[in-house]
């Protein structure tokens, strides 16, 4: 039921630990962790067209994950959880430095709400992995667009960067035009969308040798 509804937004469906079970239903990947099976053994049983996610929690076992055929790294928990008693608590500083030292997109896990997501912008990541925020809500439909607006203007402010800092802006530029393209996969309303969008174009004319019209 829960692919039937994945499959209807065209959002991948991952299974945690349990290859066999995202096999029998031919799951879009699946993601292990450290103490789970070995990921270069669970990319020789799912194959190389699936999606595999595993976790990390320092540089050593991000590079590990990126020889062993990783698509993304789940890094965390960076804020303390009550999903994962046993998580390691990686400090911001480490979440920068697992980003650099990786080529591949680094996802960024554990209490994580809409009061602090703002608070990993600058950290290089390409995504966030949300559980209680989500799930604990009343009403997880409201939560889950509370978060994703919060994030998306936590982005947009990133825009507007002072002259002081528009070489920085570059870097910016490129981790959140992801972010930004993928919306319309949300509900957003039209206009925060189309600001969005104007923004992006306005910071990306500066470093783009092509005209507003032609980048919009």
């Amino acid at each position: 039921k829960v692919k039937e509804i994945t499959q209807k937004y065209n959002v991948p469906l991952i299974i945690n630990d349990r290859i066999d079970i995202a096999l029998a239903i031919d799951a879009d990947g699946v993601h292990v962790g450290q103490s789970d099976m070995p990921a270069k053994t669970a990319r020789s049983m799912i194959g190389e067209d699936k999606i595999l996610g595993v976790s990390a929690a320092n540089i050593k076992e991000a590079k590990k994950a990126q020889r062993d055929s990783a698509d993304y790294i789940g890094v965390g928990a960076v804020y303390p959880t009550n999903t994962k008693d046993d998580a390691t608590s990686v400090p911001k500083k480490e979440l920068k430095e697992i980003v650099k030292s990786v080529d591949i997109p680094v996802v960024a896990i554990g209490g994580i709400t809409q009061e602090n997501a703002h608070e990993l912008n600058d950290c290089g990541i390409d995504g966030l992995s949300v559980v209680s925020a989500i799930m604990e809500a009343k009403n997880p439909k409201i939560a889950s667009e509370n978060l994703l607006k919060e994030i998306c203007n936590k982005v947009l402010s990133l825009f507007k960067q002072t002259e002081k800092e528009e070489e920085n802006a570059k870097d910016v530029a490129c981790n959140r035009l992801r972010v930004v393209l993928m919306q319309d996969r949300t509900n957003l309303t039209p206009e925060l969308l189309q600001r969005m969008r104007r923004e992006l174009v306005e910071l990306l004319s500066k470093y783009v040798e092509m005209d507003k019209d032609a980048l919009e």
